[in-house]
């Protein structure tokens, strides 16, 4: 930012309203927010790692962000913004289903999330994290309150936007789903998070390069984001980009993508499958955990029975399965089979 004057604190404050204004924060919406207790600044450093880690989500960085976020409540139990960042790690651990037991998470998360409502009643964030607990465990008349009051007190929270592209995502409303999501990374459009997020709705809305466009965006923002990457990967692959797609493959991280994503590569570059080791082997493999990437990849060798059954199989349903069913556009072709909708009914 350009600026005039002099003394450095007259330069904070003219970057910050300058800052304010590019992105398009309105202070109505943070009218209502609470102010956080000033804390020690070696609790508040711990708190920005644990914050940076969270949103970088490179591979055990949110046991580390869980970890940032507990020291500074226990250094600084009324810092109601570390209460409100720790239920959002419990809650990726939960659904991550590694490191920690669901039960262990569900308490984090539980614990987590009162101690930001007694504090901080009056932030959006904090009641779209209490909203977000009440979905995961069943009870839908709390969390469309605090939904209510999250969105009374910041219609604007690029969290409270997110998660109502979710909602609309989850019915399977993903032209809807984008208008909230491209209006929180407008909003916050520095965020990797958000823009990793996006490029996963373009995707499943059938708007694939611009969905390549912004997972390139957001490698650029957070290079080490798997997640985003395999978002890269199946952008050229329904693109037909199959060498780019098999090329980019060979560098995830994570083995059973890699795996699914050589597989389906490869059959685009040459149909017959049984040319496939790759195919051969995932679609061999017992394990209930590779349920969902075998349906996909039946779906993308045009063998839909083959899928559902895969998807129908004993240990299949889980939480990560129901994202892949509800976001992957490889899986679309089933949604007209009479088997899907109590196939995602009973998840």
């Amino acid at each position: 930012f350009d600026r005039s004057g002099t003394g450095i604190l007259a330069a904070q404050d003219e970057i910050a309203v300058a800052v304010a204004g590019a992105l398009q924060v309105r202070l109505s919406d943070l009218a209502s927010a609470p102010e956080a207790r000033i804390i020690d600044p070696a609790a508040y450093d711990l708190y920005l790692r644990g914050t940076f880690l969270y949103h970088r989500r490179s591979d055990g960085d949110m046991v580390k962000a869980r970890d940032y976020f507990e020291e500074v409540v226990a250094a600084a139990p009324d810092y109601w913004p570390a209460w409100e960042a720790l239920a959002g790690a419990y809650a990726i651990l939960y659904f991550s289903g590694a490191t920690v037991t669901a039960e262990v998470a569900e308490q984090g998360m539980r614990n987590a999330i009162e101690q930001a409502l007694r504090l901080a009643p009056n932030s959006a964030d904090v009641q779209v994290r209490a909203a977000r607990y009440h979905r995961y465990f069943g009870d839908e008349t709390l969390m469309h309150e605090h939904l209510a009051r999250a969105y009374e007190l910041g219609p604007r929270s690029p969290l409270l936007l997110a998660e109502k592209s979710g909602a609309h995502s989850r019915r399977g409303e993903f032209h809807e789903a984008l208008v909230f999501q491209r209006e929180a990374v407008s909003i916050n459009p520095v965020s990797a998070l958000y823009r990793s997020n996006l490029a996963s709705v373009l995707l499943a809305a059938g708007q694939y390069e611009e969905a390549l466009s912004e997972a390139r965006r957001a490698l650029e923002l957070n290079p080490g984001n798997s997640l985003t990457a395999t978002f890269e990967v199946e952008a050229l692959i329904l693109l037909g980009r199959f060498s780019e797609a098999l090329e980019l493959a060979d560098h995830l991280r994570d083995e059973d993508r890699r795996q699914l994503y050589r597989a389906m590569a490869q059959h685009g570059l040459s149909p017959d499958r049984a040319a496939s080791a790759e195919a051969d082997l995932l679609l061999a493999d017992s394990n209930p955990g590779k349920a969902a990437l075998q349906a996909i990849l039946y779906t993308f060798l045009g063998e839909h029975d083959a899928a559902l059954d895969a998807l129908e199989s004993p240990g299949a349903s889980t939480q990560r399965d129901l994202r892949t069913l509800i976001f992957s556009p490889f899986l679309q072709p089933l949604h007209e089979e009479p088997r899907w909708q109590p196939l995602v009914a009973q998840r």
